[in-house]
């Protein structure tokens, strides 16, 4: 490698620019790929045309940019930034502290603590969360995205079905296209959504579209609201079975606005409870 020693620095007064078609790099680092460019304190540019910057980062991807302290970019075109960040695949974003993008994740992005962008075009970003289904987004503490297309956020949530989404604290939404919120509820079924806190899921009706769930620990777990699809027919078209706890439902107006609540137990053709939901106005 040829070497450039500046002595005097003079501006240029012509349109000619100044051009340099070899490897730069700067006392204490190494740049080994063509056109590459190595500065700072231990870094390594071996990828071509790649730019490695900071303290002990490197580069071999082709036209991948390492930056910060620690940090790697392996995929072609890849970014690193931050501290211990680790980009594998081409395309691929890594940045905050110690979050890292295997090489089989293409296009995806990786950012916070500790968070893995494992599938392609994936995206993670929070604390120690995963996103680990192509196109999926993981979000918040502890939370993992799984399945294809899927969406987690929050703690400790889990969204592993097709297209599901999870949010709150330890949800799970486990069937394709459902939707799990609030504190450890569980959707199983497909385009099922569960609301509430430690809903039961086993001996649900078929097609349980919405439930809400009123348990107390994942021992004690129940249901306050059912809505399923039921195969008789009623007017050319399948009933809705509206379920209700009525144990768990107040029976005096608790001035709560969004509180449903039970008045009176006459109804046309047999005894039937009448609820009431306060609404604001």
């Amino acid at each position: 490698m040829s070497t450039l020693r500046v002595n005097t620095i003079e501006s240029f007064t012509t349109a000619d620019a100044l051009n340099l078609n070899d490897k730069v790099q700067i006392s204490g680092s190494t740049a080994s790929g063509a056109n590459s460019f190595a500065h700072g304190r231990e870094t390594v540019a071996d990828g071509f045309a790649s730019h490695a910057e900071g303290l002990g980062t490197s580069t071999t991807g082709s036209y991948a940019h390492a930056e910060g302290r620690f940090t790697s970019a392996f995929g072609a075109n890849s970014h690193a930034e931050g501290n211990l960040t680790v980009a594998k695949a081409s395309y691929s974003h890594a940045e905050g502290q110690s979050t890292e993008i295997p090489v089989s994740a293409f296009a995806a992005h990786a950012e916070g603590q500790s968070t893995i962008a494992s599938a392609s075009y994936s995206h993670a970003e929070g604390h120690n969360t995963g996103a680990k289904g192509a196109y999926s987004h993981a979000e918040g503490s502890g939370s993992t995205a799984s399945g294809h297309s899927s969406h987690a956020e929050g703690h400790l949530t889990e969204a592993s079905g097709i297209a599901a989404h999870s949010q709150g604290k330890s949800t799970l939404a486990q069937g394709d296209y459902s939707f799990a919120s609030g504190h450890n509820t569980v959707a199983t079924q497909s385009y099922q959504t569960v609301v509430g806190a430690y809903n039961a899921s086993s001996s649900l009706p078929a097609d349980s579209y919405f439930v809400v769930g009123n348990g107390i620990t994942n021992g004690l777990r129940g249901n306050l609201a059912v809505f399923a699809s039921e195969s008789i027919t009623l007017g050319g078209g399948p009933s809705v079975d509206i379920i209700l706890d009525t144990g768990s439902i107040p029976t005096a107006d608790p001035s709560l606005v969004g509180q449903l609540y039970m008045t009176s137990s006459a109804h046309f053709g047999g005894p039937a409870a009448k609820f009431v939901l306060m609404i604001s106005v």
